[in-house]
């Protein structure tokens, strides 16, 4: 994932995306999640998350470092969807990244 623009946290250190655009290249989730970003439990990190579904943390990807770092690591990842015609108008898709 490459990332142009800006991006900021709001008050609570939450991931907040203000005028961003990302592009996604050669990332394929071999398993997309139904969940939603705002509906996981909050951790100590602001950039992750615990699904209660799955039992695993889920990691906020702000560039493309983020996401082969999660690759790497079998992380569920969340990153930010640029394709609501595609994914729908959730703001964020969370899954597992297929390795490249």
């Amino acid at each position: 994932m490459k990332k142009t623009g800006t991006t900021r946290t709001n008050q609570k250190d939450e991931p907040f995306i203000e005028e961003t655009t990302y592009s996604i290249r050669n990332c394929t989730f071999k398993k997309l999640c139904d969940a939603e970003w705002d509906q996981l439990t909050d951790t100590e990190d602001p950039f992750i998350r615990f699904c209660e579904s799955c039992q695993k943390n889920v990691y906020f990807c702000e560039n493309h470092d983020d996401v082969q770092e999660a690759v790497k690591s079998g992380r569920c990842v969340a990153i930010v969807n640029q394709y609501p015609l595609i994914y729908g108008k959730r703001a964020f898709l969370l899954g597992d990244i297929k390795p490249i």
